[in-house]
C-alpha cells in the first residue's frame, strides 16, 4: 500500500460521519425520533460532531499532529463549525426542519471537547515519550 493510498484510507471514517450527518439532516422533522429528555437534540449534535472531530483528528498526518498541534486543533474545530453551518443551511430546505444557531454552537462545543481531550492526551504522551 502506498503512502497516498494510506492517507486516503485514513479519511474514510471522516467521510462516513459526514455522510451520516448529511443523511440525518435530510430527514423531515416527523422522521426523527429523539430521546424524551430536555435538550436531547443539542446533545445529539454535540455527540455526532465530537465523532466528526475525532475522525478528522485521525485523518491528519502524524507529522502534522506532532509539529503543528495548535493548527490541528484550530483547523479541526473550524472544519466542524463550517460543516455545521452548511448542515443547517441544508436543513433549511428540508420540510419540518429549521435553522438553529444553538445547533451550530452544540456542534462546535462537541468538536472543542474532543480536541481538548486530544490536546491533553497528546501532550501527556509527548512528555512521557521524551522522559523514556
Amino acid at each position: 500500500m502506498t503512502t497516498s493510498t494510506y492517507k486516503l484510507y485514513k479519511m474514510v471514517p471522516m467521510l462516513i460521519v459526514m455522510g451520516t450527518i448529511f443523511f440525518l439532516s435530510h430527514k423531515t422533522g416527523d422522521e426523527i425520533q429523539l430521546p424524551a429528555f430536555a435538550y436531547s437534540d443539542l446533545v445529539a449534535h454535540m455527540l455526532i460532531y465530537a465523532l466528526l472531530a475525532g475522525a478528522l483528528l485521525y485523518a491528519w498526518s502524524t507529522r502534522f499532529k506532532i509539529y503543528q498541534p495548535v493548527k490541528v486543533v484550530c483547523y479541526t474545530v473550524m472544519f466542524c463549525l463550517l460543516y455545521g453551518i452548511s448542515d443547517e443551511f441544508h436543513q433549511s430546505f428540508v420540510p419540518g426542519r429549521y435553522v438553529s444557531a444553538m445547533d451550530v454552537a452544540a456542534d462546535t462545543v462537541g468538536a472543542i471537547i474532543i480536541c481538548s481531550g486530544w490536546w491533553v492526551y497528546s501532550k501527556k504522551s509527548f512528555i512521557y515519550k521524551s522522559l523514556r
